[in-house]
């Protein structure tokens, strides 16, 4: 063709100035449902990159459809809770605008700063933010709790959330053939192993898998049989213990006889249907016994007569690992046991880390203190018992690990401020003088440290009485006092706000705080959790909550899962887990591990977790590529490592700076999820403005001639089929006296429009005449 056929090409609309068109009212355009009809918009994407607004036309094209509900006002169900949705929705605001230290921007404090503790909150002078009070936190907690258990609400958003899956499946239909040949054409290893993944949460004791784990301690016993690992006696004329000697004590067989079975790492019948806790450095709860947690306590503790020398020797070259890492990249955010029973734990752990070349070396790793809550004390069983009686004598102890039973027989607190105290006063002296040598290792540790993990469900303090509105200092409460969750989590945000407005004035990083969540969690407890933590872990308690899944997904609250290890565990079985309802619904979900050491049965934990969830899911290349995205969004790593490793533009911008060779999600996907959450936040608005609107109008009249009117220019459009929905939605349908209509009922129609429709450069004759 000619000129002229180049010159009648170029004047075709482009695909931008269609879609807008068919967002712009006009009189022109038939809206086959103004109500609820559903519009397919088609994205066009270059390998997964957003085309510039001059692309040519002999650029290679992948058609991907997203999709979009026009008119949607979220039905009766919606209208009759919108109000509670909303308010609920706006208290979380109020403790996630300040907790990070938001108000305390400015110029940079230097000491001297002096700190006070009031009502059980530490404050620094100068402290600009100002924690919410105990008596609105309390009213808070109760409202979302009553939204959670509104049956209106329930519905809404539960039929809200069945959209929002649906929208998914359909998107999956319509794009199914380009993402699953999203990484055909590329260079290398494939989509998702270029993706950086994170491991948002593992326990640092179970960090290895079992197989890992008994090759080290064959292999140690072979080479440092001689190494003095514990003493035998009372007062100075105690006698040394080899490890050679403590395995014979312990009634150890051969060496190259352990397996993971004989040491307790596989859980029994009873803690796999979830009736007991796991901890294999207790007696009480390994199923090995006395001498199999007593054995591992010497390799996978720190407080040790060597110091922890083996636990460090065991995890070192695991963290370095990830270094390492050529292709598959992965990080992990591993958790320390941490509680508060005495003054310089920080220190210790500090110092251990220092010593053993752990702290600040590893780039792909961040440290969390996972705070442990005291358990109530048990009578009879489980006792320790003495290393060197080779016995397996009960006597007094606890429920707790190995660790924190010794430390719980010697701690002497008085009151749970004192816990509060330990915790976090040496976290606040350190980010005050960094530089005092006192307070180098716990300032250094700071850096590399991400959050607090505080676990809702390890301990069953719900009581029977409910908590009074009325603050009790937590000076007032003693030791003894189990108290609940909504008590204990709302001191540490409390002083976790503090410290981060503190840490934030010294330009330092700042900490997140995550709550573990696991099945049969109190819906109370759901709520503080969600008022108060940046993510969760587990999150299976979320299944029977269809409130808080809405209010998650809206929010952007990341869930961290790991369906082997509760499956293993015997939490929620694999097939019952809400992970891939929670994925479609468009939750920020990810993967995790947990516990490999009781769980897992290879090298690679974390890919055995994506391999388990492909397999059973039947997850495409694009899916696990969106899980591994959630979980570098939602971790702690600072913001110049995940630039580094999503792109600048994606994290300051999101999807609209999404470059796919980084992320390896298609910008239609995370189009998708963006617009659907706002969409929802659209709904909630249009719902209070017509409900607002309702209530100014006295009442409407079927046979008014505004009615009329617009019934006519529906007839007069020229589409016959939208007279005939027009005439159905209306109140009065004097037209169509045959149908039956309920005038809070609305009847969308449904229409898939392709790309040779829409855009007549899609079609072949004029790709023919292109090339």
């Amino acid at each position: 063709m000619g000129s002229q056929g180049r010159s009648q090409l170029s004047a075709l609309p482009s695909s931008s100035s269609i879609a807008a068109a068919m967002r712009r009212p006009s009189q022109q355009r038939v809206d086959l449902s103004s109500r609820g009809s559903l519009a397919l918009q088609r994205h066009r994407v270059s390998k997964g990159l957003a085309l510039p607004p001059a692309a040519s036309y002999h650029t290679a094209v992948n058609t991907y459809y997203t999709l979009d509900i026009d008119g949607d006002d979220g039905g009766t169900s919606m209208a009759a809770s919108h109000d509670l949705i909303q308010h609920a929705l706006g208290l979380r605001d109020a403790y996630k605008q300040i907790d990070k230290g938001q108000l305390e921007s400015g110029d940079r404090i230097i000491p001297p700063i002096g700190l006070r503790l009031e009502d059980g909150v530490f404050h620094f002078s100068g402290q600009r933010t100002t924690a919410v009070p105990w008596e609105q936190f309390y009213e808070d907690v109760h409202a979302v709790a009553a939204c959670l258990q509104n049956t209106k609400c329930q519905t809404a958003c539960r039929q809200r959330l069945e959209i929002l899956e649906e929208r998914f499946n359909i998107y999956k239909i319509m794009n199914r053939e380009l993402e699953e040949n999203a990484g055909r054409s590329r260079q290398g290893t494939g989509v998702f192993a270029d993706s950086v993944k994170v491991d948002n949460l593992v326990l640092m004791p179970y960090y290895m898998h079992s197989q890992h784990l008994t090759r080290f301690i064959r292999d140690t016993l072979a080479t440092r049989g001689d190494d003095v690992v514990a003493l035998q006696g009372d007062g100075a004329d105690r006698e040394p213990i080899t490890l050679a000697r403590a395995c014979e004590l312990l009634e150890v067989p051969d060496p190259a006889w352990l397996t993971g079975e004989a040491l307790g790492l596989q859980p029994s019948v009873e803690q796999r249907r979830g009736m007991t806790r796991v901890d294999v450095l207790d007696p009480q709860f390994n199923s090995g016994g006395l001498r199999s947690a007593a054995l591992l306590r010497l390799f996978l503790s720190m407080d040790t007569l060597n110091k922890g020398a083996y636990f460090a020797d065991l995890i070192r070259p695991l963290l370095g690992r990830n270094e390492a890492r050529d292709d598959t990249p992965q990080a992990t955010e591993t958790a320390i046991d941490l509680h508060g029973l005495f003054g310089d734990e920080w220190e210790k752990l500090a110092l251990w880390l220092q010593e053993h070349g752990m702290l600040g070396a590893f780039e792909a790793n961040r440290w969390l203190a996972y705070l442990r809550r005291p358990h109530p004390p048990h009578a009879g069983g489980g006792g320790g018992g003495d290393l060197g009686s080779g016995n397996n004598s009960s006597g007094s102890g606890s429920q707790a690990g190995a660790l924190f039973s010794k430390l719980t027989t010697t701690a002497t607190l008085e009151n749970q401020q004192q816990q509060l105290e330990n915790f976090f006063l040496p976290l606040l002296v350190a980010t005050i003088a960094p530089e005092d040598p006192k307070n180098a290792h716990v300032a250094n540790m700071l850096s590399s440290l991400g959050g607090i993990v505080v676990n809702c469900g390890e301990v069953n303090t719900e009581i029977s009485k409910e908590v009074s509105r009325k603050r009790r200092r937590p000076v007032d409460v003693p030791w003894t006092e189990s108290v609940t969750d909504m008590y204990f989590l709302y001191y540490v945000w409390a002083n976790l706000t503090s410290l981060n407005a503190l840490r934030r004035r010294r330009g330092f990083n700042t900490l997140q705080l995550r709550a573990v969540l696991p099945a049969g969690t109190s819906r109370t407890t759901l709520a503080v959790a969600y008022l108060l933590c940046d993510h969760v872990i587990d999150g299976c308690a979320l299944h029977e909550r269809p409130v808080l899944q809405y209010l998650f997904g809206i929010h952007r609250i990341g869930v961290s899962m790991a369906p082997l290890s509760t499956n293993g565990l015997g939490s929620v079985s694999f097939a019952d887990h809400p992970f891939m309802q929670l994925f479609r619904r468009g939750l920020r979900v990810s993967l995790s591990t947990v516990t490999p050491l009781l769980t897992h049965c290879s090298q690679e934990p974390l890919l055995e977790e994506y391999s388990a969830a492909s397999r059973m899911h039947r997850l495409s290349g694009v899916d696990l590529c969106e899980l591994a995205l959630n979980s570098v969004m939602m971790s702690t790593f600072p913001e110049a490592t995940r630039q580094n490793w999503l792109g600048a533009a994606f994290v300051r911008d999101g999807w609209q700076g999404n470059n796919f060779d980084l992320t390896h999600v298609p910008t239609a996907r995370l189009e998708l999820r963006a617009t659907m959450w706002a969409a929802e936040r659209q709904v909630l608005q249009r719902c209070a403005e017509l409900v607002a609107q309702a209530a100014a109008e006295p009442g409407d009249d079927d046979d008014s001639p505004s009615t009329v009117d617009n019934s006519d220019n529906n007839v007069t459009s020229g589409d016959p089929a939208a007279a005939s929905v027009a005439a159905v939605s209306r109140g009065g349908a004097v037209r169509a006296p045959y149908v039956v209509v309920d005038p809070h009922t609305y009847f969308p129609r449904l229409s898939f429009v392709g790309p040779y429709e829409r855009d007549m450069q899609n079609g072949s004759i004029v790709q023919l005449l292109h090339r």
